[in-house]
C-alpha cells in the first residue's frame, strides 16, 4: 500500500502545481502601441452612485470630415475601444471628430470590484462624458454590449425629443448597431459566459480562471477566416486583464439579464425614433483580416 501512496501524491500535486501554473500564467504587459494608445488618450472622472470617482479612458480624435460632423464609437464585450482600431482610419475621413470611449469595467477604463455594472450607469457615464467635451450632437456607431448602452441613450434622445428638452443631452443624427443580441430570445450565450453570471462564481472566477480558457473562448467569437493569432490574443488577453479586469469581468455579464429586463423598452425606443438608422448581423472583429 505505501509504495502506491508517494506516486500518488506526486502525481496529484503536480496536477495541483500544473492548474496553479494555467491559472496565475503571467499576463502579457500592454504591448507598445497599447501604451501609446494610453498615453495618447484622457481619462473623464465619473462620480457613482456609491460616492466614488472612476477613471473612465477616451479618445478625442480629429479627423479630415466636416468640422461639424461627429462619431461616437462604443465598444462591446469584452475588450475595449480597441475593437475600432482597424477601421478608425476610415471613419476618420469621413468625420470631423469621432470619440472613441473604453466602458467602465473595460479596457483602460476602472474596473472596479465589486460594483454593479449595469447598462443604465453605462448611458449615464457616456451622456456625461459627450456632455463634457462639448458634443451636442453625433452620430452613433455601436456594437455589442455598447448597442444596448446606445439603444438607452436613443430612449432617453426619443423622450427629450418628444418633451421638447433637447438642449439636455446629445442630439442623435443616425445610429448603426451591429451584434448586439437585441432579441434575447434568439441569443444563446457561451457556457462560460452563463456560469460566470453564478454569484458564487462572480466572486472567485477571477481568481482561478485559467487564461487559455479565456482565449479559447474569445477565439469562437472570431469568424473562421479571421482568427486571432498568438500576438493578437496577447493584445487582447493584456486588456481585459489590465487594471484586474478579469474580476470585474463575470460582474459585467449581468447585462445579459439586463437585456431581458428592458427589451420592450430598448427595442419600443428603436422602432419609434424618427432617426435613420441601421441594423446588421454582419461581424465586427477585433482583429479583421489584413487583406
Amino acid at each position: 500500500m505505501a509504495s502506491w501512496v508517494t506516486p500518488k501524491r506526486t502525481v496529484l500535486l503536480s496536477m495541483a502545481v500544473a492548474f496553479l501554473a494555467y491559472v496565475n500564467y503571467p499576463c502579457p504587459e500592454l504591448p507598445d502601441d497599447l501604451k501609446a494608445l494610453r498615453n495618447s488618450g484622457n481619462h473623464f472622472l465619473h462620480s457613482a452612485s456609491d460616492g466614488i470617482t472612476y477613471r473612465i479612458f477616451y479618445r478625442d480624435l480629429s479627423g479630415d470630415g466636416p468640422a461639424d460632423r461627429n462619431l461616437f464609437l462604443l465598444h462591446g464585450f469584452p475588450i475595449s475601444s480597441y475593437d475600432w482600431h482597424k477601421v478608425l482610419p476610415n471613419l476618420l475621413e469621413e468625420f470631423g471628430r469621432v470619440i472613441v470611449p473604453d466602458q467602465l469595467g473595460y479596457g483602460l477604463s476602472d474596473k472596479p470590484v465589486p460594483h454593479d455594472y449595469t447598462i443604465m450607469e453605462q448611458a449615464d457615464i457616456m451622456e456625461s462624458l459627450l456632455h463634457t467635451v462639448g458634443v451636442k450632437d453625433s452620430h452613433f456607431f455601436c456594437h455589442d454590449t455598447g448597442l444596448s448602452v446606445c439603444l438607452e441613450m436613443l430612449v432617453r434622445f426619443n423622450s427629450r425629443n418628444t418633451g421638447g428638452k433637447q438642449d439636455d443631452g446629445v442630439i442623435i443624427h443616425s445610429f448603426a448597431f451591429q451584434n448586439g443580441g437585441m432579441f434575447p430570445k434568439y441569443v444563446t450565450p457561451q457556457p462560460t459566459q452563463l456560469l460566470a453570471k453564478l454569484p458564487v462564481i462572480q466572486e472567485y472566477l477571477g481568481y482561478v480562471y485559467p487564461r487559455f480558457l479565456f482565449e479559447m473562448a474569445l477565439s469562437k467569437s472570431f469568424g473562421p477566416y479571421t482568427k486571432p493569432d498568438r500576438k493578437h490574443l496577447d493584445t487582447a488577453v493584456a486588456l481585459v486583464y489590465y487594471n484586474n479586469g478579469m474580476h470585474s469581468i463575470p460582474r459585467i455579464l449581468n447585462y445579459l439579464d439586463q437585456r431581458v429586463e428592458h427589451e420592450n423598452r430598448w427595442i419600443g425606443g428603436m422602432v419609434e425614433t424618427k432617426i435613420p438608422g441601421r441594423q446588421s448581423t454582419a461581424h465586427v472583429t477585433l482583429f479583421p483580416s489584413e487583406t
